[in-house]
């Protein structure tokens, strides 16, 4: 009875450590299935990568037009101011010169008149 005994633990004993072996194999496939270590993710990751280096140079080219566009925009406006300013000078200078001329024409037409009589 005591082989008996002895048999059935050693059984028992057998069959717990094929269950531990089994369940430290179970917990290295755990261990192993690292996320990092799978080939589409790694693909993806440097995707990612590839697209925030883009994303970063292409925030700068927006940054960097907008601050042409602004100064840009700047130029356009003095350039319209000025542009105004002299349209406006040479309305002045029109005006003048019209009136001047319509009074050298009367004073002519007159002399011619007092030469005619």
């Amino acid at each position: 009875m005591n082989d008996n005994l002895n048999d059935n633990l050693n059984d028992k004993i057998l069959l717990m450590q094929q269950q531990m072996d089994h369940l430290n194999s179970l917990k290295k496939k755990v261990e192993e299935n690292q996320l990092q270590k799978r080939s589409d993710v790694q693909i993806i990751q440097q995707k990612i990568a590839k697209l925030n280096r883009e994303i970063m140079f292409s925030d700068r080219d927006v940054e960097h037009k907008q601050k042409l566009w602004q100064t840009a925009l700047k130029n356009n406006e003095a350039l319209k101011q000025e542009h105004k300013k002299f349209t406006g000078h040479l309305e002045i200078i029109t005006d003048a010169h019209k009136k001047e001329r319509t009074c050298q024409l009367n004073i002519l037409q007159e002399k011619i008149k007092e030469f005619n009589l």
